[in-house]
């Protein structure tokens, strides 16, 4: 299980995709939503993909 120090977007995918895509989104969200989202993202994408 990652440290809790670790920051769990640093290799998220999300992040390597489309910027204004993204910001697209996180107005549309708002600043938590958006942080939330990702963090659900990275936890499925450990579940679905544990090589990744």
């Amino acid at each position: 299980m990652p440290s809790e120090s670790r920051n769990p977007l640093s290799d998220n995918p999300i992040q390597r995709g489309g910027a204004a895509g993204d910001q697209e989104w996180a107005d549309h969200l708002g600043e938590r939503r958006m942080r939330n989202l990702r963090e659900a993202l990275v936890q499925l994408r450990d579940i679905t993909d544990p090589y990744a």
